[in-house]
């Protein structure tokens, strides 16, 4: 019966998309005018919230996959003067997903109560954001949802690519002036 259950929530996560990406800007700017970048320094507060996700590995992968994503963009990485500062968050939160067990009712001429169970997940998110250096201002934000699942090391490195890559795919070619 249980495994009836596990089977159908399964098939509801196989069925929705795995990864959901979407983008904000600031519509007053064109982003296409900034052409440099860098990367924030990260406190050390970020990598005490989850060591698990904010780690020395992963924040390699992460800022490899996003330099070749702004490189294919036009951007370059700098290291003096640049125009955009990226920085990224990464938010691991626990979720749960209620299903009632229809078994009871396949297998009993009785009436029974509905049996709720509860399955729990991880729904990770990815932000990464593109600021103006001048002002602080956020410029772009590019996100992505996805339940975490597959946790291994070459699982990690290629689902981070393909999303990274999902998630840069609006993000307007540079120009090769910036602004200054």
């Amino acid at each position: 019966m249980r495994s009836l259950a596990s089977l159908l929530l399964i098939l509801l996560f196989s069925c929705s998309p795995a990864i959901s990406v979407y983008n904000d800007y600031d519509h007053a700017l064109n982003v296409s005018e900034y052409s440099t970048y860098h990367w924030k320094v990260s406190t050390e507060i970020e990598a005490n919230q989850n060591p698990m996700y904010y780690n020395q590995l992963n924040d390699k992968r992460i800022k490899t996959a996003v330099d070749n994503a702004m490189t294919k963009k036009g951007y370059m990485l700098v290291a003096d003067d640049p125009v955009l500062t990226l920085h990224y968050h990464i938010i691991v939160e626990d979720k749960s997903v209620f299903m009632v067990d229809p078994s009871q009712h396949l297998y009993s001429p009785y009436w029974m109560r509905d049996e709720m169970n509860a399955y729990q997940y991880q729904q990770g998110t990815l932000i990464i954001d593109l600021m103006d250096t001048r002002t602080n201002d956020l410029v772009w934000r590019g996100w992505a949802v996805a339940v975490l699942e597959d946790m291994r090391p070459e699982s990690i490195e290629k689902r981070l690519n393909k999303t990274i890559e999902r998630i840069f795919e609006p993000l307007p070619h540079a120009t090769s002036e910036s602004t200054e």
